[in-house]
């Protein structure tokens, strides 16, 4: 019986130092950083930056501005990071600022600024599952009306049958925030609602679907208070109807440049806060209608 229990005994022992042996000797594989944008390596004073990127299930896609040639790009990688092939441009209109990809279960939708010949404006693209565009872009910002502001600051979800994009521009003299819904086959359905238009400016807007309620739920930054930059957010349903404003950070200090996701049954929102002192992130969540429903957290 002791001998029994010995030979146990030391069954367990090595088969122990031979797991311990292959936990020491793992090494998670990490790949190098991607050059995306490899025309940078020409040299000068141009630079790529305020790029998006989204995951398909399969595959990374990647579009950015770039200030060589002010052009909308794009390029797949691989899930190990690995290039699938060449940038390649989108579109030709003069372009700046911050594009948004989203992916639509077969293909995706991009959102950005263009020059349209006299304001920049709000664009939006379909592309296949390769990035090839599926039609012209739709100019999305003062839809079939004159133009009559820059906009900026573009954002774009994608609700599993349809889009919306929204921006600010200051067409009533100071910054508001807008949408455009589009359908699945990126055809307007409505154009330029506001989302907000309080006293003095609105900004920086971000999107998400909020799927626990089947609407769309915005952010932005608010200085409506004259004294302080706060967080403000609303929701708009793909027929286009809004809820009303609701202040979801506020306190003594300035709250910039929120973010926001959806988690099924709610929201996460992330911001940036000067409250203590320094700048600093805060994360908060949200029902699925868009309250804040948890106290701020600095993270």
């Amino acid at each position: 019986m002791e001998k029994k229990l010995f030979i146990v005994l030391l069954v367990f022992v090595m088969a122990t130092m031979v797991f311990a042996q292959e936990e020491t000797n793992y090494w998670p594989t990490c790949q190098s950083p991607q050059n995306i944008a490899p025309m940078q390596n020409a040299g000068g004073s141009k630079v790529y930056d305020r790029s998006s990127v989204v995951w398909n299930g399969k595959d990374y896609a990647v579009v950015w501005v770039d200030y060589i040639d002010y052009r909308l790009n794009f390029r797949r990688f691989f899930a190990d990071g690995t290039p699938v092939s060449s940038a390649t441009i989108l579109s030709t209109l003069y372009s700046y600022g911050s594009p948004k990809i989203v992916w639509n279960g077969s293909g995706y939708g991009v959102a950005w600024n263009g020059w349209s010949g006299s304001y920049y404006q709000i664009y939006f693209l379909r592309l296949d599952v390769n990035g090839s565009p599926i039609g012209s872009p739709v100019k999305v910002s003062f839809y079939g009306i004159s133009e009559t502001a820059d906009c900026s600051a573009p954002d774009l979800a994608y609700s599993g049958n349809g889009y919306c994009v929204t921006w600010c521009d200051d067409r009533n003299e100071n910054g508001d925030i807008f949408a455009t819904l589009l359908d699945n086959n990126g055809v307007v359905t409505y154009s330029d609602t506001p989302i907000s238009t309080a006293a003095d400016y609105q900004e920086l807007p971000r999107i998400a679907w909020s799927s626990g309620v089947g609407r769309y739920q915005i952010v932005w930054s608010d200085y409506r208070s004259g004294s302080k930059v706060e967080i403000y957010g609303s929701q708009i349903s793909p027929s286009n109807a809004v809820t009303s404003n609701v202040q979801l950070v506020s306190g003594i200090s300035d709250s910039y440049t929120p973010v926001v996701a959806d988690m099924g049954n709610g929201l996460g929102m992330a911001w940036r806060d000067s409250r203590d002192g320094n700048w600093e992130i805060y994360f908060a969540r949200l029902s699925a209608n868009g309250n804040k429903i948890s106290s701020d957290i600095n993270i």
